[in-house]
């Protein structure tokens, strides 16, 4: 701290110590000397008293001189001045502003006003007391999604419009990109009088990063002084900083969990919280979680219709609401189409290829409800294919005519899926000339077992997606299944893969992409004909599976969030590349991006997430829903101790200032400043009571 005068002009009354210092020497009496013998005895003892009058008046002097000087310099108003909190005049100043502009600063303080704008107010302060020709840089600590316009210097005037037009934005701080910026300005402006003013929560998400030891350059030499936001007034403070959902199916009707991360910075355990499905409440519970902790609060949800749904996890308002909602999309597939085509129907419907099939896919035979809408034909593999069909399943088909074959090319080529299981009526030589191409492998003929010595399933893929719950040690097996009936494979394509085969090394299931669609060909019957596995308890599923996953819907959802920042994509095939998607923002503002490919597909990029909330894109052929949250780190609201705050500035010695509402001593302008005038005004009184004191009642004003 360093001494100043916010007046110093009043200094000159320092000058009025004259008046009675000349009263004093104007006032001394010289008297003439006569010798007269006979007071000699009073002389004596007039001079030993003389002596103390002298003391006493010399002393009256000095206190009249030190109360003029104290009145003097309280005109002057002297304050303690921290290093940089003002520059003197006629010499250029540098002033380096660090505003938070990340959401912790939009939390409510104890006068219900926003911590951004009680920080607008002190970054406009710096100004309203700043010397001529003094510049300013705003720098943001939360710097807007993608390349932040670099910082430069600016007078008074643009620095008060820059402060006016800054917000606080769902972002994280960037405490060391800010100081650096700060150091490259004040490195390239030169000057003495250069500072550092940081305005800020210091709230430990954003600024636990900061650490100067990491930066490129700094300049010990600089003062820097940070004016800490204090208290945020919450109380039972709550917020969602986590959302997402899982389960093994994106059908709709199929159970998901959604589960929240919940972080409670009240006093309070207790925490409702809520779950909204497209705008309705759809359940709520009331959760215990240690005060300071996060717990995990899932939901279980079953869409029972096709499409993005809107998913929100919601906890009572407080005074905090930026992390009071968090949002996720779901993609929900609608129920799936499958034709089922019986190439040896039977006598009755139980004797049919296809029995164990339909039986396998009907829903309340599952754990978990699969919607799959069958529809029949046979035995010839139909010449037309329904519209809206997603799977087609040819079990035991002799052979598939032409116009059969050219239909089933196009429905895969266009994103379809194609079931075979072969068996003991199918033509070897029409399959492949049919459907050659389709197949993973070309068929020479079928191959029967002696049923005392039968096939079993040897080694399996179980990192394919039908295959993954049959891994050990699931309940589920293919060990204990016979067959006495499988098709001749030559050697597969080098687009197929083999996901199971006999112990003799034979492929038991194959698997193809062919265009946007995909084909899976298993080497023996669907019924009992020629193997016992519709008996086994791993039939069902791996039906159920096989069939997911050629209409493209075993997947395991995984329905990640995003934050703010993130750049937002739209994925999709390969023949989209070229093409282009369209986004529209929570506000409704609409943005187009191209595709361009991507491995065996094609996305389009567009760029970071402004703002949170939904967002809806569209591309050909498909539109769905991107919810964008806030960053989890802003829900960390606790701000570093001072201690924490030396260490990670360190070599540079900053100073702390704590701002509470209302600014420091009610007056943001004084910022840095400690004044004397109290204490200077006591200091007056006590002289001026010592010097009614000394003087006492019966001496006069003389020298």
């Amino acid at each position: 701290m360093q001494l100043g005068f916010l007046s110093p002009l009043n200094l000159l009354f320092a000058l009025a110590i004259a008046v009675p210092v000349a009263i004093h020497l104007l006032q001394r009496r010289r008297e003439a000397q006569v010798d007269f013998p006979a007071v000699r005895f009073l002389l004596i003892a007039q001079r030993r008293s003389s002596r103390r009058l002298r003391l006493r008046r010399l002393l009256l002097l000095a206190l009249r001189c030190l109360a003029v000087l104290a009145f003097a310099a309280l005109l002057a108003r002297p304050v303690l001045q921290a290093p940089g909190a003002s520059f003197r005049e006629g010499e250029p100043g540098f002033t380096a502003v660090i505003l938070d502009t990340s959401l912790s600063m939009t939390a409510l303080s104890a006068d219900d006003r926003q911590r951004f704008e009680a920080a607008r107010d002190l970054a406009r302060a710096l100004a309203a007391r700043g010397v001529r020709g003094e510049r300013f840089a705003l720098i943001e600590a939360a710097a807007a999604p993608g390349a932040p316009e670099a910082a430069r210097w600016l007078d008074r005037d643009q620095y008060l419009a820059a402060v006016a037009a800054a917000a606080a934005r769902p972002a994280v701080a960037d405490p060391g990109r800010a100081f650096g910026e700060a150091y490259r300005l004040l490195r390239e402006a030169g000057g003495r009088q250069r500072r550092i003013v940081v305005i800020s929560d210091l709230a430990r998400g954003g600024w636990e990063r900061l650490a100067f030891a990491q930066l490129a350059a700094i300049d010990t030499s600089v003062p820097v002084r940070l004016l800490r936001l204090a208290g945020d007034g919450a109380r039972n403070r709550a917020g969602v900083v986590g959302l997402a959902a899982r389960g093994e199916s994106t059908i709709a009707g199929e159970p998901r969990e959604v589960a929240a991360e919940v972080l409670n910075g009240g006093p309070e355990r207790v925490v409702p919280v809520e779950l909204w499905l497209d705008g309705a409440l759809a359940a709520s519970r009331i959760e215990s979680i240690p005060p300071g902790t996060r717990g995990r609060v899932p939901f279980a949800v079953r869409p029972a219709a096709g499409g993005a749904r809107r998913v929100e996890v919601r906890v009572p308002p407080d005074r905090y609401p930026a992390d009071d909602r968090r949002r996720l999309a779901l993609e929900v597939a609608p129920p799936i189409d499958a034709l089922v085509v019986d190439g040896d129907p039977g006598a009755s419907f139980a004797q049919g290829e296809t029995f164990f099939l339909q039986e396998a896919l009907r829903h309340e035979r599952l754990a978990a409800t699969v919607p799959v809408r069958i529809g029949t034909a046979g035995p010839e593999a139909p010449a037309s294919i329904p519209e809206g069909t997603s799977v087609v399943v040819l079990a035991n088909v002799r052979a598939p005519g032409e116009e059969a074959g050219r239909r089933l090319a196009k429905h895969v080529s266009d994103g379809g899926g194609l079931l075979v299981f072969w068996g003991g009526a199918c033509d070897a030589e029409a399959w492949r000339r049919t459907l050659g191409g389709l197949l993973p492998a070309p068929v020479s003929g079928t191959a029967a077992a002696n049923p005392d010595r039968p096939w079993r399933v040897g080694d399996v893929d179980f990192a394919a997606p039908p295959l993954t719950v049959f891994a050990p040690p699931a309940g589920g097996t293919f060990a204990t299944a016979s067959f006495t009936l499988r098709a001749q494979l030559g050697p597969p394509s080098p687009a197929a893969r083999v996901l199971a085969r006999f112990e003799d090394g034979a492929p038991w299931l194959l698997e193809q992409r062919v265009g946007r669609g995909r084909v899976v060909f298993v080497a023996s019957t669907a019924d009992l004909a020629g193997n016992d596995l519709p008996t086994r308890p791993a039939y069902v599923p791996l039906v159920q599976r096989l069939v997911l996953w050629l209409a493209g819907n075993l997947v395991e959802a995984s329905d990640a969030e995003r934050v703010a920042g993130d750049a937002l994509t739209v994925a999709g095939g390969p023949e989209l590349a070229g093409g282009s998607a369209t986004l529209e923002s929570p506000a409704g503002a609409r943005a187009e991006a191209a595709f361009r490919a991507d491995g065996s597909g094609s996305v389009a990029v567009f760029p970071p997430a402004a703002e949170t909330g939904f967002y809806r894109w569209s591309r050909p052929g498909r539109e769905g829903l991107v919810a964008v949250n806030v960053p989890a780190a802003e829900s960390e609201l606790a701000a570093l101790s001072a201690d924490e705050i030396a260490e990670r500035l360190r070599p540079v010695r900053a100073e702390l200032v704590d701002v509470k509402p209302g600014g420091v001593e009610g007056d943001p302008s004084r910022l840095g400043e400690r004044s004397l005038a109290p204490p200077l005004l006591g200091a007056l009184l006590a002289l001026l009571l010592l010097e009614t004191l000394v003087a006492g009642p019966r001496l006069p004003w003389r020298g």
